[in-house]
């Protein structure tokens, strides 16, 4: 029989591969070390919606009354008064966006009835859409009308969307 001739592994590969395998393994340990201390902080932000009512209005009256009071807050405009029969009045009212996002206003008008005396009838059907680089809109009408004599006070809130393409 023929006897085959072992090789002989040489000492200085088996100390490669330790060495090697000494050196990804300390690698690994000092990535999971050092991965371990790290934190990732992330911030996302689009934007905010902010329309308000301006301050700024405009107040047309015909006919006779005893008091007529218009306040404006933030998102709301609260009227009050007493007034006569056949009284009439239109109040234009501006918009402004604060916010970063374009809004719309919603609705095309509304009517808010006080008995069979007085009407108010909101008309939002000029609106466009609102960003915050246009410093007011005023193209919106709260229009008031009296058949009797009589008191009222009507809450009106602003009513908007964000405006989507």
């Amino acid at each position: 029989m023929k006897t085959r001739k072992r090789k002989k592994s040489s000492l200085g590969l088996r100390v490669i591969l330790i060495g090697s395998l000494a050196l990804v393994n300390f690698t690994g340990i000092t990535y999971a070390s050092w991965n371990n201390g790290l934190n990732h902080n992330y911030t996302v932000a689009t934007g905010y919606i902010d329309p308000k009512f301006s301050q700024h209005y405009e107040l047309n009256h015909c006919g006779d009354y005893e008091y007529l009071n218009v306040n404006i807050k933030d998102e709301k405009i609260i009227i009050s008064g007493k007034v006569y029969p056949n009284y009439s009045a239109t109040i234009n009212y501006g918009i402004k966006n604060e916010g970063t996002l374009p809004v719309i206003l919603d609705g095309e008008s509304l009517v808010l009835k006080n008995g069979d005396a007085i009407n108010l009838e909101i008309d939002n059907s000029h609106s466009k859409v609102i960003t915050s680089e246009e410093p007011l809109t005023i193209n919106n009408q709260i229009s008031i009308e009296a058949k009797e004599e009589g008191g009222f006070q009507s809450e009106i809130k602003l009513p908007y969307t964000q405006w989507n393409k």
